[in-house]
């Protein structure tokens, strides 16, 4: 590693730091365990593994090491490591034979270093094995760099992994453990740099940011000499015959959110509930034919947002042809979501792609995701960056892919999400996140990178607003929960 080289660092002396790293979270949290098993497989990872075991052998602390092939030299530095933990009175067993010593070791403490990095596909057999029959141990886990069975690009797991308690990651942080399936299997998440990580900053170009602070998602406060035309006009478009619940929320989600004025445009039925609802809404209904005065409104908006309920049934389609037909969509920044990226679908073709839709803004679930390229669910749950990157590039549009660790980027720049919690998981809160990006927009100029940025603030805040509601119980949060509080998480990231 050439960070490692300018700063006279050699790989072994990495090994050390990351074993060190390891065995620094076993004396923090597991200073009293009965005996440790490490798992050590036959790569780097069980290099790192060995380290922690001699160090651990070291502080008389009980250890056993289990390994797939525990008479086997490795390869360079991860064998100097497992000779240095044999010549200090260290065992080696095989890795079959965990489940019949369990019983006679009583372990308290497990340490996983069987699987690295360059993990990707299914288990093989002797693996899978060996981790289903930990599952069944209760044992507290710490991960080497990442969780076995998980692989640390994309957060997929295929059939199995390593639940841990801790996961160590070094040098940089892995995209795997942040998205996709990562966070339900590495635990609390510790970092260490090994102390290259400010030459590996400079050096090279990070495959994605990862959004965990209120100050990645700051906002300008606001002059004291302002109007609510200062703040931009955001038009609404959705909410089918009976199902005005989801055009409401993303509405109101906007005001919540900050813009000046929201206008609503939605079927008739719909008009007079929405406005005793939120009568600071501006409510106008359409029998599905755009009419000069629905034309105009929208026309002079500075952001619209399309979709909520508005369904594929003929109203719904009626409104979405007629933005289409008549460009719309072309020039106004718009957040497409839920029934419009369904009829973008079926309505996709060249004519709209050359009619510079670079201002849009996609926010599909996994199964939307799934239809916009016509793959499957599996397809995007396998690399979730490379799908969202793959969308942004066909639509020429900022994407947001929802779901754990949602993905936001442009084809180019990747952001991944680290706010908000599972009590997110619940109807409306993607109606709810389309809004709040449409209301942080009318903070930001309307050119394309600030539309990159101020969708990453928005999903960030969106997040920060459900763990705020969060903290009076996770489950049974509702989306209108949320939408009420977040005035509390735009002020923590005011500047």
């Amino acid at each position: 590693m050439k960070c490692a080289e300018q700063q006279g660092i050699d790989m072994y002396q990495l090994m050390e730091a990351a074993g060190h790293a390891v065995f620094d979270c076993v004396l923090a949290k597991y200073s009293h365990a009965n005996h440790i098993i490490v798992l050590a497989g036959t790569g780097n990872n069980g290099g790192d593994a060995y380290v922690v075991a001699r160090l651990i052998n070291h502080s008389n602390m009980p250890v056993t090491v289990f390994s797939p092939k525990p008479q086997s030299k490795l390869r360079g530095d991860a064998e100097i490591a497992r000779q240095s933990f044999l010549s200090h009175g260290g065992t080696i067993v095989g890795l079959e034979k965990l489940p019949d010593l369990v019983d006679e070791l009583h372990p308290s403490l497990l340490i996983d270093g069987l699987l690295g990095t360059g993990f990707d596909g299914a288990l093989r057999d002797e693996y899978r094995v060996a981790l289903e029959f930990i599952s069944t141990l209760s044992l507290p886990i710490i991960a080497i760099d990442l969780p076995s069975g998980l692989n640390g690009d994309t957060g997929h797991v295929v059939d199995f992994a390593i639940k841990a308690t801790y996961t160590v990651t070094f040098v940089g942080l892995k995209v795997g453990l942040v998205t996709g399936d990562g966070p339900d299997y590495c635990g609390t998440l510790l970092f260490s740099g090994l102390g290259i990580e400010q030459c590996l900053n400079h050096s090279n170009i990070a495959t994605a940011t990862w959004l965990k602070s209120p100050i990645q998602a700051q906002l300008q406060k606001r002059k004291f000499n302002s109007h609510k035309g200062s703040f931009g006009h955001v038009v609404c478009i959705g909410g089918a015959v009976g199902m005005p619940g989801a055009i409401f929320m993303a509405a109101k989600s906007v005001l919540r959110s900050g813009a000046g004025k929201v206008t609503v445009i939605t079927h008739p039925q719909n008009v007079t509930l929405i406005n005793s609802l939120a009568p600071e809404l501006m409510v106008f209904g359409s029998d599905g034919e755009m009419d000069q005065s629905i034309k105009d409104r929208i026309s002079h908006a500075d952001i619209l947002v399309v979709g909520p309920s508005l369904s594929v049934a003929p109203w719904g389609e009626s409104v979405f042809t007629q933005l289409v037909a008549d460009d719309l969509l072309a020039h106004i920044p718009t957040i497409l979501d839920a029934d419009a990226l369904n009829l973008l679908c079926k309505y996709y073709d060249p004519l709209v792609k050359n009619k510079n839709l670079n201002k849009w803004v996609l926010t599909p679930h996994p199964l939307e995701a799934a239809r916009l390229l016509d793959i499957s669910v599996l397809d995007v749950s396998k690399n979730r960056v490379a799908i969202a990157r793959d969308i942004a590039h066909k639509f020429g549009a900022v994407v947001v892919l929802k779901g754990c660790g949602s993905i936001i980027t442009d084809g180019v720049n990747v952001a991944i999400n680290g706010s908000g919690n599972p009590g997110m998981a619940t109807a409306g809160m993607g109606d709810v996140l389309a809004g709040v990006i449409a209301g942080v927009m009318t903070n930001f100029d309307k050119n394309e990178t600030a539309l990159q940025k101020s969708t990453q603030k928005a999903v960030f805040l969106h997040g920060l607003a459900g763990d705020i509601t969060a903290k009076n119980g996770e489950i049974g949060i509702i989306s209108t929960d949320v939408i009420e509080l977040m005035p509390q998480a735009l002020d923590i990231c005011i500047k």
